[in-house]
């Protein structure tokens, strides 16, 4: 008898795999005193992430994350994060 096993597979998504998409916002209150504004103007910031992570084998992770923020902190541009991480287990 012979069997063959798959360390890897590629590419096709499996039950495993996940995904997920974020939104939050943070409003900045019109009580936050003098300190919160010693960097500049404060206003509400906003922010959404998405991530996909894909099993490769049931010992292996890849994750990928995507993340877009507008700061409150007016003096401050927008960012655009983008990570990567790999998981495995022993």
């Amino acid at each position: 008898m012979r069997g063959r096993t798959r360390a890897f597979r590629c590419c096709p998504p499996s039950e495993a795999d996940s995904f997920g998409v974020g939104w939050y916002y943070l409003g900045t209150s019109s009580e936050s005193g003098p300190l919160a504004s010693l960097g500049g103007p404060v206003a509400d910031g906003q922010g959404v992430e998405v991530f996909y992570n894909w099993e490769v084998s049931p010992w292996f992770h890849l994750t990928t994350d995507l993340q877009v923020m507008v700061p409150a902190r007016k003096t401050v541009g927008p960012a655009l994060v983008l990570g990567f991480r790999a998981k495995m287990d022993f």
